[in-house]
């Protein structure tokens, strides 16, 4: 009996250390992924988390960023030039389509 209550203790001390060291992991991993983005308020490019956007931001995405928000797009560029490029985004998480679709302005 004393055997199988010791063996039960440990295991309890080793599940309770254990699981403190998953929950500190995983926020330190939540820090890490913050997702940060570029908008443009007031006419200055300033970096937010995505927490933090507004309805009148301006976001400029990167190639590879994820879209933060519903939003319209108001052009396509590479610094502060405009091209005629064309963007395609990856809605597989909300309509299931496994292909990127194409996007416009406006």
């Amino acid at each position: 009996l004393g055997i199988l209550l010791f063996v039960l203790i440990v295991n309890a001390c080793i599940g309770y250390f254990e699981e403190a060291k998953a929950e500190s992991a995983h926020d330190a991993l939540k820090t890490t992924l913050a997702l940060r983005y570029r908008v443009r308020r007031n006419s200055e490019l300033v970096e937010v988390e995505s927490a933090e956007l507004v309805p009148s931001d301006v976001i400029v995405l990167r190639i590879g960023d994820i879209i933060p928000a519903d939003a319209r797009l108001l052009g396509l560029g590479v610094g502060e030039e405009e091209t005629t490029g064309k963007l395609k985004v990856d809605q597989s998480s909300l309509t299931g389509e496994s292909l990127p679709v194409g996007r416009q302005r406006g």
